[in-house]
C-alpha cells in the first residue's frame, strides 16, 4: 500500500521534505513539485470465525465484522395420525341368518386388526 508523504506528521519539523527518489529515477524525469510515496506495512488483519450455527469474517486495521452468516438450527417434525381402526361401509358376502349361511349385502361396521 503507498500513502503519500503530505499525509504523514514527521512530528520533527528540521527534516527536510523529501520530493523524489533520485536513485531509481533519471534527473530528467524527476517532478520536484510531487510528493514522494512510501511503502507501509499495515496491521491488516484477516480472520475467519466459525460455529455450528455462524459464520464471521472480520478484517482491517482496526478489526471489523464484514460478514455475518446464520444458519439457524432446523428440525423437521412429521406428525402421524394414528390409523383409524374402525369403519363403516358397505359389505359383501355371506351371513349366518335364521336360514343359515346365505349371501348378504349390507351396511357393516368392521375393525381393522392390520394397520396400513
Amino acid at each position: 500500500m503507498k500513502i503519500p508523504t503530505t499525509y504523514i506528521n514527521r512530528g520533527v519539523d528540521s527534516l527536510p521534505d523529501i520530493r523524489a527518489d533520485t536513485a531509481e529515477l533519471a534527473s530528467a524525469d524527476v517532478d520536484a513539485t510531487a510528493p514522494d510515496s512510501l511503502t507501509l506495512q499495515l496491521p491488516i488483519t484477516q480472520n475467519v470465525y466459525e460455529g455450528e450455527d455462524y459464520k464471521a469474517y472480520v478484517s482491517g486495521m482496526y478489526p471489523s465484522l464484514d460478514s455475518l452468516f446464520v444458519y439457524p438450527r432446523r428440525e423437521i417434525v412429521t406428525i402421524k395420525k394414528p390409523p383409524k381402526r374402525w369403519h363403516i361401509g358397505p359389505t359383501v358376502g355371506f351371513g349366518y341368518t335364521p336360514h343359515g349361511f346365505e349371501p348378504f349385502i349390507g351396511v357393516s361396521l368392521t375393525f381393522s386388526i392390520i394397520e396400513l
